[in-house]
């Protein structure tokens, strides 16, 4: 199974600290970001991942090099221009159909269970899984509206934000679902 890592974007909230690195080659906890990533997808049985680049990419080769170190065998795909989520898949779709794959954004520090997670997809038969976690302090993501038998019915704006200071109980409570798993459909010709 293979894994997609996306490391592409700016981190123009973060900057100047990003001025000179991707947002995931931040150090925390003395370890660039996208080393959890790495280790994190190799841990639940992704060895072969692949590692979108575009905003200071050898920060993130440097942080991680061919991947061995971390438990996977890791490729790059280099984007000229930015393409986004949508396209940083699309650009490496030919490495992506023949077996399930997850994305996972550069940038967290997870313990989901990904099996679980996985063995509920395939449960299911779904093409795609996301794995959601509940916005309590209504933070700017999209909304995403799921139905019954928590199937995804459509995606939304953004939430209202509501003041932490006005209901200091909200903190960080988040209980997990997160993450993409996909098999990909042929393409019709």
């Amino acid at each position: 199974m293979r894994g997609v890592i996306l490391a592409a974007g700016y981190g123009t909230r973060l900057w100047p600290l990003t001025e000179d690195r991707t947002k995931p080659a931040i150090p925390f906890l003395n370890r660039p970001l996208i080393a959890y990533s790495v280790e994190y997808l190799a841990s639940h049985g992704f060895k072969d991942i692949i590692i979108n680049l575009h905003h200071q990419p050898e920060s993130v080769r440097q942080a991680v090099s061919d991947g061995r170190s971390l438990g996977a065998c890791v490729t790059y795909s280099f984007e000229e221009e930015i393409l986004g989520t949508s396209g940083a898949l699309d650009r490496v779709r030919d490495l992506l159909t023949d077996d399930d794959f997850a994305v996972v954004n550069g940038k967290i520090v997870t313990s989901i269970d990904l099996c679980t997670a996985f063995a509920h997809h395939k449960q299911r038969g779904a093409l795609a899984t996301l794995i959601l976690k509940p916005n309590h302090a209504r933070e700017r993501f999209s909304v995403v509206h799921v139905g019954s038998s928590d199937r995804v019915t459509g995606f939304g704006g953004f939430p209202e934000p509501i003041s932490l200071r006005a209901d200091p109980s909200l903190g960080n409570r988040a209980h997990p679902r997160t993450c993409t798993w996909s098999r990909p459909r042929k393409r019709r010709p």
